[in-house]
């Protein structure tokens, strides 16, 4: 299971009774009722720009019938997976088992067979009850969304189904995904994936691939050498890094579900940091070819050079596209140093973004808002996540005063972003919300994990 680290100066845990009461008017209590009965959804999570309040949920143990061992495994897989979805989502509390005082176990998936009141009495508002039952190579999830305190059953777009046993946790996601949408309006980013970096020995890195919460991962790079800096598509179906595999650094394309890549660019000098267009059909490149950094478009289906889109003595690098794909930002130290700087897709003149601090890199542009994410370094020479916004440059800080923190890629719904920290042990990749309120490490072991890249569910 992922480990959490909630901000608690922020990311603040109130009493169920405080939570009600400031989270709904009468009439919003009203319409939560209605949308329990199965009469309409209602966002009852309001997150606003200086408090994150978490909602209590209790994530009891799913109850095992048939086929001993594998299907309490199942059970397990299943209850962990659903408890790590919502420690990420940074919306619940989650009300600790130990705290369970009376005996659930017996009770059943019914309405009638649970016991509210007991539920309600630790701070419960919300209620998961689950099964798994097992039969072959196959279990049944029956996952259940509760209303603590009126004691109904909220319906989700989502059934009770039989599923292979490699397949529990995808199915958990999905439920998961259906109950962060009933509270906030919008499904979860459960199911995603993110493309990464990882050493793998004799001073190689491979690209490896894995769920967003670190589960299911595999190597996609098959070459031993350097493979670096993925970069996934806006639909998920393909990744572009850069690898020595043949001696220079070329952009190679993967398409997932394919055995290995392809060499797409080998342009004379660096062909790397390649980010797909929001169309898929474009990619913009940092390459070297007459000695400079300079930022070009490639066709994504052949790798030719359609435009060179900076001309200038400067180092410019690390371009992302802007959601409707008429921008890009990338990172130029024509100003003397590194600084996240703003063009038309189309060239032109570009126009300096950050002003603060003497070293700002890695910008990543959310794709549903005018954010940019970006690795800056302070003045106590720390590397910390902060955001800018595109239209008035305003500056937020995400991290602080936990290692170094580099490297952010954003969720496909722009609500989370992904980074890698030394806080712990060695470098691990981090998931925070987008206001920086609600931090979990998904992969919590080993170390020498860089460049995340975050895509979407396939």
């Amino acid at each position: 299971m992922a480990s959490s680290a909630s901000r608690s100066s922020t990311a603040r845990r109130w009493p169920a009774w405080t939570l009600v009461a400031l989270l709904l008017s009468p009439a919003a209590a009203a319409a939560q009722d209605a949308a329990a009965d199965g009469d309409g959804d209602i966002a009852d999570i309001v997150v606003d720009s200086q408090t994150r309040i978490l909602y209590p949920i209790a994530l009891p143990d799913l109850l095992a019938k048939g086929e001993g061992k594998a299907t309490r495994e199942a059970a397990a897989t299943a209850i962990d997976a659903l408890r790590t979805d919502l420690a990420i989502s940074g919306y619940f509390n989650q009300i600790p088992p130990k705290s369970f005082l009376h005996d659930w176990r017996s009770e059943g998936l019914a309405v009638a067979s649970i016991k509210f009141k007991d539920w309600f009495n630790v701070g419960a508002q919300a209620l998961v009850k689950g099964a798994a039952s097992g039969k072959g190579g196959k279990v049944l999830l029956d996952l259940r969304l509760f209303k603590v305190d009126s004691g109904k059953r909220i319906k989700l777009n989502w059934e009770a189904k039989e599923v292979g046993r490699k397949q529990v946790r995808a199915e958990v996601h999905r439920f998961a995904n259906e109950v962060v949408r009933h509270f906030t309006g919008e499904p979860g980013i459960f199911g995603s994936r993110m493309a990464y970096v990882r050493k793998v020995g004799n001073g190689n890195k491979a690209v490896f691939v894995m769920d967003h919460d670190g589960h299911r991962r595999r190597r996609i790079s098959t070459t031993d050498t350097l493979n670096l800096l993925p970069g996934f598509s806006r639909n998920g179906g393909s990744i572009v890094y850069t690898s020595y595999a043949k001696g220079n650094p070329d952009l190679y394309l993967h398409r997932l579900g394919s055995k290995q890549a392809v060499a797409l660019a080998a342009y004379k000098g660096m062909n790397v940091g390649g980010a797909f267009s929001p169309s898929g059909k474009t990619i913009a490149v940092t390459l070297s070819r007459d000695g400079n950094s300079e930022i070009y478009l490639l066709s994504a289906s052949d790798g030719a050079i359609q435009k060179r889109l900076t001309n200038n003595w400067a180092i410019d690098s690390s371009p992302t596209w802007s959601p409707d794909g008429k921008r890009l930002a990338f990172v130029s130290d024509r100003s003397g140093t590194p600084q996240i700087y703003v063009m038309s897709a189309s060239g032109g003149e570009a126009k300096r973004l950050t002003f603060q601090g003497t070293y700002n890199t890695t910008p990543e542009w959310s794709p549903k808002a005018g954010l940019i994410a970006f690795t800056a370094r302070d003045e106590r020479y720390k590397f910390d996540i902060f955001t800018v916004d595109a239209g008035s440059g305003q500056i937020k800080r995400l991290t602080q005063n936990q290692g170094n923190n580099e490297e952010p890629t954003w969720a496909p719904d722009g609500r989370y972003l992904a980074f890698t920290s030394t806080r712990t042990r060695g470098q691990k990749i981090w998931v925070m919300t987008a206001d920086g309120q609600h931090q979990t490490c998904v992969t919590p072991d080993g170390s020498g994990y860089s460049t995340p890249s975050w895509g979407p569910a396939p």
